[in-house]
C-alpha cells in the first residue's frame, strides 16, 4: 500500500503500479521506528519519491523499478539461482548471430565508500550512527581494500529513517563493483535482469563468471540493423559440475 500510495500521489495511475503477491507476506512488514513515538517513513515535502521508494524497498529487503511492460513494479530482490543464465558470451561462439562486436571489464569504485556517518540535524536530540569497514584500508587480503578511508557524511533534517537511510547507502555504496560493457548484433530478447556467463580468456575476468545485465541501449542503422550496448554487473560464479 505504500508504495502503491507514493506513486499514485506522485501522479502515477493504479494500472501502471505492479506489486508482486510474494511480498504481501509477514516477511514483508515494514520495521518500527528506532525510539517509542517515534515515527517511521512519515517522508517529507523535501523526500523525492525515489528516495521514499528506496527507503521502503530497502528496509523490506526487496526492489523496484520500471518493467518492460510500462508499469512500475515492486518484488522480492531477484538473486541468480546458481545455475541457469540467459545467455553465454564467448569469444568465438558457435553461432556467428552471437560474435561480440566490443567487450570492455572493469572494477568500478566511482561511489565507493568504507566510512560512513548519517546523522540528524535536531540539536541537542540529534541522532548519529556510524558504519566503518577498516579491513578496507588495513588489509590488503579484504575483498574491499583500497588502502584509503573515503568517507560520506549523510546529514539528514528530521529523526525519521535514520537506520534505513544508513542501511541503504551503505548497502549502495560499499561496493567494488565488478562491470562489463558488450555490444551485440541482433539480441531483442536479451534484456535487464538477464543473466549472462563470461568465457572470455585473457580479459581479466574468470571464466565462469556470470553477470546480471542492468542496461540495454539499442540503436537501429539506416539498413534497419539492431545492435545493442549492454551494462552487467556481477552476480556469481558457475561452479564446475553444477
Amino acid at each position: 500500500e505504500a508504495f502503491s500510495h507514493i506513486l499514485m500521489r506522485s501522479g502515477v495511475p493504479a494500472a501502471l503500479i505492479y506489486v508482486d503477491p510474494a511480498i504481501d507476506g509477514p516477511d514483508y512488514i515494514l520495521p518500527s521506528a528506532r525510539r517509542k513515538g517515534q515515527r517511521q517513513f512519515q517522508f517529507g515535502s523535501e523526500e523525492t519519491p525515489i528516495a521514499a521508494l528506496d527507503s521502503l524497498t530497502s528496509a523490506l529487503n526487496c526492489e523496484w523499478g520500471y518493467g518492460v511492460d510500462g508499469r512500475y513494479f515492486v518484488r522480492p530482490q531477484l538473486k541468480w539461482d546458481g545455475v541457469t543464465v540467459d545467455f553465454v558470451l564467448e569469444e568465438q561462439p558457435e553461432d556467428t548471430a552471437d560474435f561480440l562486436l566490443s567487450f570492455r571489464a572493469a572494477q568500478s569504485v566511482e561511489e565507493y565508500i568504507n566510512v560512513l556517518v548519517a546523522m540528524t540535524d535536531c540539536g541537542s536530540d540529534s541522532m548519529a550512527r556510524m558504519l566503518l569497514d577498516a579491513a578496507a584500508w588495513q588489509d590488503p587480503l579484504s575483498e574491499h581494500f583500497i588502502g584509503d578511508d573515503w568517507w560520506h557524511l549523510e546529514i539528514m533534517r528530521e529523526k525519521r529513517n535514520l537506520d534505513t537511510v544508513a542501511d541503504l547507502l551503505w548497502h549502495q555504496r560499499h561496493r567494488l563493483e565488478r562491470m562489463i560493457w558488450f555490444e551485440l548484433h541482433g539480441h531483442p530478447e536479451l534484456l535487464p535482469d538477464m543473466f549472462v556467463e563470461c568465457r572470455i580468456p585473457g580479459c581479466d575476468v574468470p571464466e565462469g563468471t556470470v553477470f546480471r545485465i542492468t542496461r540495454d541501449d539499442c540503436r537501429i542503422d539506416g539498413e534497419g540493423e539492431l545492435t545493442d550496448s549492454f551494462e552487467a554487473e556481477v552476480v556469481g560464479q558457475i561452479v564446475e559440475g553444477s
